[in-house]
């Protein structure tokens, strides 16, 4: 079968198209014939640095959607033919391929009127971002929020997530983005390349800081992040750990918590495994009842993925890319 693999960590600019073996599902796997594949920060990240479990060549792919193809011993939740979309573990040969293996409590069953592309838009960002409002977090109706980078894939799912409860929304991106993230609930807009984003949240919270800082992000300024929280306020990071070695933590009652919805196959309880597979039926009901919406933006050829995920790595996407794998139903 065809698969996008990687020779050796950090050499991303190499990344091809080569025959690998069919993947076969142990107990509690599920083999699914991929149709579309998200473009995730995590992809190119993970390509720079390698896995000490990767056997090369490695087939990268953290989410995608299609169809199950076989279903390995004590796996009762899908059959053959069903149409999924889900995670897979970046320890493992991923998505970004004809066909992949993942556990079954990392897919659920796609949104009912859902394409497989609108699909492969959702989980990795959709499911980080529903995790930080559902799971980590107990907000107040009224509070106001920063997310940062809310044009990208998680932000644009978490504006989503944090309007739903009645949060005011804060966000940083370009002027072009302004107007698509508006429409998707943000309240408060700042332009992060012109607007000073400290003196902006400030006005706009009267001097007290939000409640909640969503740092999609990272990077050497990671904590000033810490100047924007009022008393009570919770620092959510989904790339880089702060040092707060020198934050008043104690003073202002503040917490810091980190998503990796990766780190739930490896040191996660098998609790935490299966709560990946409810999310992602939680959310396709969301989708069912357009309560919610997938960010899908642009789909891009297979052989495109490499250019894809060059765009993610300088900034240069809006919403979610999506690479169709192959076409069928």
């Amino acid at each position: 079968m065809k698969a996008f693999v990687l020779d050796k960590a950090g050499d991303r600019e190499n990344l091809h198209i080569e025959n690998v073996p069919m993947p076969e599902p142990k107990s509690g796997e599920v083999r699914v014939r991929i149709h579309s594949v998200g473009l995730n920060p995590v992809d190119y990240k993970a390509a720079d640095w390698g896995h000490v479990a990767w056997i090369y060549p490695h087939t990268l792919g953290a989410d995608g959607a299609g169809v199950v193809d076989k279903v390995g011993s004590d796996v009762k939740d899908f059959r053959v033919g069903d149409r999924v979309y889900g995670l897979f573990d970046i320890a493992r040969p991923g998505s970004f391929a004809e066909y992949a293996v993942t556990s079954a409590s990392a897919l659920a069953l796609m949104p009912a009127k859902s394409s497989f592309e609108e699909a492969a838009a959702v989980p990795v960002a959709g499911w980080t971002a529903y995790q930080v409002f559902n799971r980590k977090l107990n907000l107040r109706e009224g509070q106001k929020v920063l997310i940062h980078a809310g044009s990208g894939g998680v932000g644009s799912f978490a504006i989503q997530f944090a309007r739903r409860q009645g949060l005011r929304v804060i966000t940083t991106c370009s002027k072009d983005n302004f107007s698509f993230v508006r429409d998707l609930g943000a309240e408060f807009v700042i332009d992060y390349r012109d607007e000073n984003v400290f003196e902006k949240v400030m006005d706009y919270t009267d001097g007290r800081g939000v409640s909640l800082v969503l740092d999609t992000l990272g990077g050497p300024s990671i904590n000033e992040n810490f100047k924007l929280l009022g008393f009570g306020g919770h620092f959510v990071g989904l790339v880089d750990v702060p040092d707060i070695s020198n934050i008043p933590m104690f003073e202002k009652a503040l917490s810091v918590q980190m998503v990796f919805l990766a780190g739930a196959f490896t040191l996660g309880s098998n609790d935490d495994k299966k709560d990946l597979g409810i999310i992602g039926a939680e959310i396709s009901k969301l989708i069912e009842d357009k309560k919610i919406f997938s960010t899908l933006t642009e789909i891009l050829p297979f052989e495109n993925i490499p250019l894809g995920l060059e765009r993610l790595a300088t900034h240069r996407v809006r919403g979610k890319l999506v690479a169709k794998v192959a076409d069928f139903m």
